[in-house]
């Protein structure tokens, strides 16, 4: 899991946390799970779906690994926010990875 506590730096023009920084939780989550299982790897694409707008103290993020191919990996993310102690979904995501080997 990871956690991304909210700073207003972090903001896009509605004081909403920005998507990029949304993307760049779900290709770290689904890229962190598939690490955790072959070591060193490439993501060559992910996707994201917002679901609502991500207001929260703190965001974080959940990785797993959903299928492992001969040559691909596929991993899913969530995005939850977390307000008033309350947790709610905002995003979801796939990452695609490859496992490389240390250069």
């Amino acid at each position: 899991m990871l956690r991304l506590n909210w700073r207003e730096e972090f903001a896009q023009y509605q004081s909403r946390l920005h998507a990029g920084f949304i993307g760049w939780l779900i290709d770290t989550a689904g890229g962190f799970a598939a690490v955790k299982k072959f070591g060193p790897v490439f993501v060559p694409n992910y996707s994201v779906n917002m679901m609502r707008p991500a207001i929260g103290d703190y965001f974080t993020a959940h990785g797993e690994v959903v299928q492992t191919g001969r040559k691909q990996t596929f991993t899913r993310a969530e995005i939850f926010a977390h307000k008033d102690g309350q947790q709610k979904l905002v995003a979801t995501g796939g990452v695609i990875v490859v496992p490389t080997s240390p250069e």
